[in-house]
């Protein structure tokens, strides 16, 4: 079977992220890469590489639902709300 990598541009929060996503990774499982800029909640470094099931994606309405899921549920946590917040402020140093 062929591999078939999609790849997605969306914009979550105002950052620009990059999803790609491998249905059948090495014939093991479904693999789902995001990559930004900057820190995402459940990234520090903008980047984070997913296993899961190719069921699992499409329960969750695909890849990018899948993805902007995690990123939701990441972002209701404590820790990225004060994150966020001390982002959005200016600073003078």
């Amino acid at each position: 079977m062929a591999e078939r990598i999609e790849t997605y541009a969306v914009t979550w929060q105002d950052i620009p992220v990059t999803i790609t996503y491998e249905s059948n990774w090495l014939g093991l499982c479904a693999h789902l890469q995001l990559r930004a800029g900057e820190r995402l909640p459940i990234t520090e470094t903008g980047y984070r590489s997913i296993y899961t099931s190719e069921e699992a994606i499409d329960r969750a309405g695909g890849a990018v639902a899948f993805a902007m899921g995690l990123l939701d549920e990441a972002a209701a946590l404590p820790a990225w709300k004060r994150y966020w917040q001390e982002r959005q402020q200016l600073s003078l140093f």
